[in-house]
């Protein structure tokens, strides 16, 4: 979270076995949560690089609400219990505000300052580590929040030694982010989908020195990851129908403009056929059909 009198608040964490889409959607809904609790009115600006979390929080769900959350092929949304809790709490953060939430995509691994921090945060974690992170206000994922609130609701009923055990060390942390308010408008929240979901955090105090990570990776597993995302987001975009402007298809093949111009209104790439759709108007739409 880069804040407009220039602090910068940054969290992270990993999780074993956790599919990467759901760690995209996870790390928008831990950054807005800190967000929530700094009671800002003014809108923050959210930058993320993944194609999925943009497209699904700004165009998708709106359809998924209306069908049950069903996809147009009739099958069940993928990650709906994150879905649902990015679009909970974006509603309540938009309740405070005087506009949204903006929504912005940005391109990973193109150089992008806050992107790539990001990227080296979420490799340290998922590596096992646990980097020096600039803090401004103490901050508790989700987890460790509803663990806080039960711990102090037992402790109030005259609980078992462990739980009182429980609530001593949690309700510190409880107090402190009701007392602790932000004096600065966040600015921009700056969030990368790869490995940051809610166990185990490290949130030390503001400290530059330790502020020493490598460039992001390119290595051919790196690469592969990206790769796999953007097939599973063409698979989303095939199954439910969805028409794509042609910026967003060149994002989503990773192929310049000047070479989208110059195919034809029908053409294969990978397992999908990629057409044209004819109608009226600029700019141009796509539509993906599944080639099995």
């Amino acid at each position: 979270a880069h804040l407009s009198n220039g602090q910068i608040h940054e969290i992270g964490g990993a999780s074993r076995y956790t599919a990467h889409p759901r760690l995209e959607i996870q790390a928008a809904i831990e950054i807005l949560q800190w967000f929530e609790d700094s009671i800002q009115s003014k809108e923050p600006r959210l930058y993320t690089d993944s194609i999925y979390v943009q497209d699904g929080i700004t165009k998708w769900i709106k359809g998924w609400k209306k069908t049950n959350w069903k996809t147009t092929a009739g099958k069940p949304v993928l990650n709906q219990d994150l879905w649902q809790q990015l679009d909970a709490i974006t509603q309540t953060i938009n309740a405070q505000l005087e506009t949204p939430v903006q929504w912005r995509y940005v391109k990973g691994h193109a150089g992008n300052e806050g992107n790539e921090r990001c990227d080296a945060i979420a490799r340290q974690f998922s590596k096992g580590g646990h980097p020096a992170l600039m803090t401004v206000t103490p901050w508790t994922s989700e987890q460790e929040r509803s663990l806080a609130s039960a711990a102090v609701e037992e402790g109030n009923q005259d609980s078992e030694p462990e739980h009182s055990q429980a609530q001593q060390k949690s309700a510190p942390v409880l107090a402190t982010k009701k007392e602790t308010r932000l004096s600065a408008d966040p600015v921009s929240l700056v969030q990368s989908g790869e490995s940051k979901e809610t166990s185990q955090r490290s949130v030390p105090s503001i400290n530059s020195d330790t502020d020493d990570f490598p460039p992001p990776s390119h290595s051919p597993h790196h690469q592969l990851n990206h790769m796999i995302e953007r097939l599973r987001i063409a698979d989303e975009i095939a199954q439910n129908g969805y028409w794509i402007t042609t910026p967003e298809l060149a994002q989503l093949l990773d192929l310049p403009l000047s070479t989208l111009e110059k195919k034809d209104d029908r053409w294969l790439w990978r397992n999908w056929s990629i057409l044209k759709v004819h109608q009226g108007g600029s700019p141009s739409l796509w539509h993906l059909e599944r080639v099995d």
